[in-house]
């Protein structure tokens, strides 16, 4: 049995380690985080658990609507069906649809924890060193614990995080470099009012913010009226250093100034991510060393999508199995 190491629990490292596992490989998974989800995560609030970050996505290809279905049979994925509107200055309405999308239930990192239920994951690991030796590969942890044995490994990091540890493939090190993720702010408001708006999903094409998400109208939700604000990524990048609670301020102000109908009574929280947009992808599907037995996939390699680090990952562990 091969002992693969994967460093991330996000979609990607979820996806890849419950692809090799479900064909008999040994998956150990290494998250920095408590539990699993990446830019999918949930945070517990008061109110209950609210999704912080990819709000709901949507999918394309059929690879990977075939590999959703497992999920999707269990309850950990369901379809949401939200109004959305494109939203132009005072909130005036350009455009409207309805469209299908997947979000986790009863929370977006439900999905992962779905696919990682069999695969032996290691939380509150910050890796910060991959050696590869004859013996294979070890990891070892910003505490300074050791993991090693592992035949192949696979980095699912964004790529300023995955460059110092490829040192063992400058190849893969120079095709990394290009790429690179900005940082992308987001606000949770919360509230026990209740709000008229006739939409689930505002877009804007311009402004301050890029998307707000009524987080209660989605399958499983019981927490109050919750919107998600999403700043731009030209505003995300150009305050990325503000302090939270001024990101939250501006992002309430700019969600009213665009009729929101954000509640007088609510409480505002803002998360930073810090690497949570994709500036320059690689156009490619994953990376992969056969000779160091490394491997990278992300969403970042194509784009920066939920089903690009699906397809991403699939590719990957396609590759890996073709090697056994």
């Amino acid at each position: 049995m091969t002992g693969i190491a994967i460093i991330g629990a996000g979609v990607a490292g979820a996806t890849a380690a419950a692809s090799l596992q479900r064909d008999g490989y040994q998956v150990t998974v290494f998250d920095k985080s408590r539990g699993s989800g990446g830019r999918i995560s949930s945070r517990q609030t008061l109110a209950g658990t609210v999704d912080h970050g990819t709000p709901y996505f949507e999918l394309t290809r059929p690879e990977t609507a075939l590999f959703v279905q497992p999920a999707l049979a269990a309850g950990a994925l369901q379809w949401w069906q939200p109004r959305m509107v494109q939203s132009g200055p005072a909130g005036a309405v350009l455009r409207e649809e309805v469209k299908k999308v997947l979000v986790g239930y009863p929370a977006m990192s439900s999905f992962t924890r779905f696919l990682l239920q069999q695969v032996d994951l290691v939380p509150q690991a910050r890796i910060t060193s991959a050696v590869r030796t004859v013996d294979g590969w070890t990891l070892q942890s910003e505490e300074g614990q050791l993991y090693s044995g592992f035949d192949q490994l696979i980095i699912t990091t964004p790529p300023q995080q995955a460059l110092p540890l490829l040192q063992e493939s400058p190849v893969l090190q120079h095709q990394v470099w290009p790429a690179a993720m900005e940082c992308s702010w987001v606000a949770v408001v919360q509230s026990d009012q209740g709000t008229a708006v006739p939409f689930e999903v505002a877009l804007f094409e311009t402004g301050t913010l890029c998307r707000a998400v009524r987080h209660d109208a989605k399958p499983g939700r019981s927490c109050g009226t919750v919107w998600q604000l999403q700043a731009s990524p030209a505003w995300s990048q150009q305050y990325q250093e503000l302090p939270k609670e001024t990101v939250a301020s501006v992002l309430v102000e700019a969600a009213r100034v665009a009729a929101l109908e954000i509640p007088d009574q609510h409480q505002a929280w803002a998360h930073r991510w810090l690497y949570g947009f994709t500036a320059r992808s690689l156009d490619l599907p994953f990376l992969f060393d056969a000779a160091a037995g490394l491997g990278v996939c992300g969403d970042w390699l194509l784009g920066r999508t939920v089903e690009d680090a699906i397809h991403s990952a699939l590719q990957l562990a396609a590759t890996l199995k073709e090697q056994k």
